[in-house]
């Protein structure tokens, strides 16, 4: 198509064609029924399979449209991976969003008191405010009708009701013994003045003596823990939004149409619309607080035996969901004065003595089950929050490793202590991945 452009003015007049392709216009995409965003992810590439699983889940769970908010990249290899275990054209709306700068990815770093470039404000949670409002606009504009604008891999969403048998008590064989015909009907149901549905949080755990020993880390999470802290007759008389985290508000599934805004698990609704507490036996999120580390030991009469989500675990257990192909696994690099800082945040934790070095008994602390046992409130003491800062870098120690071997090899000149120095650089070997950097 030829276009001719003519301007007319004083003193001035012009005449100009140019050529303008016209493009067919494509079938535009169904809105979305039900999405989800992910939280704002970093140091995946050594837990691919964990975020594979967890995307997976959701799908089969009735999700049609996913954003995976990635920091450093990655969660890419966990993505490619999702998209080839699916059929030619059965694979969900599912986009890999780099949303944030790369030099961002490092503001993470600011939760739990660790300061980068001398910041004072908790960099994660200006990420995370950017991610859910980003979130929550994306789906309004595409019209989906029900959103979670943020989850953790930690997190699924979970629930007893909605199953097509009793608490899926049942080999399915060839029938589908999804959640997600209940749920989707459940949905259609909800009075059209309910502008968001409120989850609470249940905590999954282990026993006294069982911690690290949760089935087969070869399992699927919701197959390798059964037991979740019990909802006690004290805890039921506590309203909902004054518990701890456990049975406490903890996510919201909101229709972006009538939400003006999220923070955190609270939305706020337009005047004309409310929210709407569920019960946790009809959609919850179901917590895996011990995927990585037992961080919730607790005795086994605080835990309740909870396999709902037995239908899944065919579909988990599949190989092409239990590895990530070795050409996708990626290393993520991290500047070294992050470790640095790293390392005198671990000092403040595990430096009991106060000598300014860690001592073999001290630094095994970071791997003792002990330091998080006994606590249903899952209270971030110290220890919790260094754990959580050495999982933001990469570094993955658990119980199971050799601490006293970690020591020796990070005692550099060998006088028996872990310099701040030789702390840096252990963290720093410690976060190193295989695969193409990125």
């Amino acid at each position: 198509l030829e276009l001719r452009l003519v301007a007319v003015g004083e003193g001035e007049e012009w005449e100009a064609g140019i050529n303008v392709t016209l493009c067919p216009l494509r079938q535009p995409m169904p809105a979305p029924r039900l999405a989800f965003c992910t939280k704002p992810l970093y140091s995946m590439e050594q837990h691919p399979t964990f975020l594979l699983q967890w995307l997976r889940y959701h799908v089969e769970f009735g999700f049609d449209a996913i954003d995976v908010y990635d920091l450093d990249g990655s969660a890419a290899p966990a993505v490619r991976a999702l998209r080839r275990s699916f059929a030619a054209g059965a694979a969900p709306r599912l986009t890999h969003i780099s949303l944030f700068p790369r030099g961002w990815a490092e503001l993470r770093n600011l939760s739990f008191g660790l300061e980068v470039g001398g910041l004072g404000w908790t960099g994660v949670d200006c990420v995370q405010g950017l991610q859910q409002t980003h979130c929550l606009m994306r789906h309004r504009n595409l019209g989906s009708q029900w959103v979670i604008s943020w989850l953790s891999p930690d997190e699924y969403l979970g629930t007893t009701l909605l199953l097509p048998h009793p608490n899926g008590q049942v080999d399915c064989g060839e029938a589908d013994c999804s959640p997600k015909h209940g749920l989707h009907m459940y949905l259609d149901s909800v009075a059209p003045n309910i502008s968001g549905l409120v989850l609470v949080n249940v905590l999954f755990g282990d026993a006294i003596g069982t911690e690290g020993l949760a089935g087969n880390e070869n399992l699927p999470v919701v197959e390798r823990f059964l037991r979740h802290l019990r909802l006690t007759p004290e805890l039921r008389r506590t309203p909902v939004y004054q518990r701890s985290r456990n049975c406490g508000v903890f996510a919201s599934l909101v229709r972006p149409s009538a939400t003006i805004s999220m923070t955190w698990e609270v939305s706020r609704p337009y005047p004309e619309f409310h929210t709407t507490l569920v019960s946790q036996d009809l959609l919850r999120i179901n917590h895996y607080v011990n995927m990585h580390k037992p961080r919730l030991v607790v005795s086994a009469d605080a835990l309740a035996e909870d396999t709902a989500a037995q239908w899944v675990w065919p579909v988990l257990r599949q190989q092409s969901l239990l590895s990530v192909a070795p050409e996708d696994a990626v290393r993520v690099q991290r500047p070294k004065q992050v470790f640095s800082r790293l390392a005198r945040v671990a000092l403040e934790a595990l430096d009991t003595d106060r000598d300014g070095a860690l001592s073999a008994p001290e630094f095994a602390v970071v791997g003792d089950s002990r330091a998080y046992s006994g606590d249903k409130d899952m209270g971030f003491s110290a220890v919790k929050g260094l754990d959580l800062q050495l999982h933001s870098v990469g570094v993955w120690w658990s119980p199971g490793d050799d601490y006293a071997d970690l020591f020796a090899q990070m005692d550099a000149d060998g006088d028996g202590q872990l310099s701040p120095i030789e702390l840096a650089a252990g963290m720093f070997a410690a976060s190193a991945s295989v695969g193409p950097s990125v």
